[in-house]
């Protein structure tokens, strides 16, 4: 009897991008891609959205914001 190994599967990737909005529009409205998820964390300032292509529910593409220069020393 031969064992099977878990098949392992990668269900988001991640995106750095400069502008989310602009990047949603891309591959919403260029590449028809679907919104899976678009949350904005008000107490984080930090908005998570989630694209991926329509009929694979298995995946997504996490659009993250590239942080900003980190706040200058006092």
């Amino acid at each position: 009897m031969t064992r099977r190994r878990p098949l392992i599967r990668i269900a988001n990737a991640q995106l750095w991008v400069h502008d989310q909005d602009e990047a949603l529009k891309f591959y919403a409205e260029t590449l028809g891609w679907e919104v899976r998820a678009d949350v904005t964390m008000e107490a984080w300032q930090f908005r998570w959205l989630v694209v991926a292509p329509p009929g694979r529910p298995e995946t997504g593409l996490v659009l993250m914001p590239v942080p900003g220069p980190p706040p200058a020393s006092l």
